[in-house]
């Protein structure tokens, strides 16, 4: 079998969003992938050299956020 790498980026202010990319990357473990889901919020992930290196071999890659008044909230939008 051929093993895919997956990976999550998440921004979760209270808890919904986390727990939703924590299901989705359980579904994509049952599905064969390896996959990974981190906080935006880390201090590692504000160096874009620690991101790159965490997705360079990612055929996966995955942003969940909540909407804030239609709108994608400030921690995502820096992050991208």
């Amino acid at each position: 079998m051929i093993l895919k790498l997956a990976v999550l980026f998440y921004f979760s202010g209270t808890g919904n969003t986390w727990w939703v990319t924590k299901e989705i990357a359980n579904r994509l473990l049952d599905k064969g992938f390896d996959c990974q889901y981190y906080s935006i919020e880390l201090d590692e992930l504000k160096d874009p050299n620690n991101v790159l290196k965490i997705v360079k071999d990612c055929g996966l890659i995955g942003i969940g956020y909540p909407i804030y008044g239609s709108e994608i909230p400030d921690p995502m939008r820096k992050f991208l």
